[in-house]
């Protein structure tokens, strides 16, 4: 048992004794990190420009109809989910360009709590347990 405690007593002298500052290994310079943030950066790129071009054709519809009335009811909900869209990829370019957690959080409630939202706007009946 003493030899026991004079091995911790020496490993914990030695620990001390040690000044030096513990850094953790950069995101850039581990090569799947970065071939996994180009791909992710790809994608929502794409996804960004689908939803830039979605945006443009909701604008045109509006601007091609003579009034407002004749539009369907979820012509303001689709401008409105697609406004989201843009944004929520934009973000998402930002957070895998910089590579804040904060961010990713962010997103990710973003994104969970525009489709809770979505399936409970089609399913009105649906209650929460039912999901």
């Amino acid at each position: 048992m003493e030899m026991y405690n004079k091995e911790l007593a020496d490993n914990a002298a030695m620990l001390r004794g040690k000044n030096v500052p513990i850094e953790p290994p950069s995101l850039e310079q581990n090569p799947k990190v970065n071939r996994v943030r180009k791909l992710l950066f790809f994608f929502i790129g794409i996804d960004l420009v689908f939803s830039l071009v979605n945006f443009l054709f909701v604008i045109h519809s509006y601007a091609a109809s003579e009034s407002l009335e004749s539009q369907s009811p979820n012509s303001s909900a689709q401008l409105a989910l697609i406004i989201a869209s843009l944004i929520y990829y934009g973000f998402g370019l930002l957070v895998t360009y910089r590579y804040y957690q904060t961010g990713l959080l962010i997103i990710f409630i973003i994104l969970y709590s525009s489709k809770l939202y979505t399936l409970l706007k089609r399913n009105k009946r649906l209650t929460i347990e039912q999901i």
